[in-house]
């Protein structure tokens, strides 16, 4: 197996489990935002069963704003939703590349530290090799 793409499970685990708290935040703020739209239908319906003696332009003026808002508010939670997925990743991205850094960086502590092993076994041979000669 090649080792220069292996990651720690454990903190590739953190990152996705962060990832799906973020993502399930979202989805509960979005079926929230969903509610409230909903809810604006509702009135807007209601509003179209009122009775007549309702001046015809000042309704149609409170359904068209009824309607505005409602796809403002839309917006705001598709771009909401957006931008915290957005943040998800570029999160996981950052992560990914510490831990990287943290791979790269104990791969060369591990290679020193073997260099300085193999040297000082060898010094530890040559010493035997001397105590043998006497």
């Amino acid at each position: 197996m090649n080792d220069t793409y292996s990651y720690d499970k454990e903190e590739i685990k953190e990152i996705l489990d962060y990832a799906i708290r973020k993502i399930e935040q979202n989805i509960s703020t979005i079926k929230d935002q969903q509610i409230e739209i909903d809810r604006l239908k509702k009135e807007l319906e209601i509003s179209r069963n009122i009775p007549y003696n309702y001046n015809y332009e000042k309704e149609e003026q409170i359904k068209k704003e009824l309607k505005e808002n409602a796809k403002k508010e839309a917006e705001l939670i598709i771009n909401e939703a957006r931008n915290n997925a957005n943040k998800i990743i570029n999160d996981a991205l950052i992560e990914t590349q510490k831990l990287d850094m943290k791979k790269e960086m104990l791969e060369k502590n591990i290679k020193q530290l073997k260099s300085k092993v193999r040297e000082v076994l060898t010094k530890q041979f040559e010493l035997i090799d001397e105590i043998e000669i006497l």
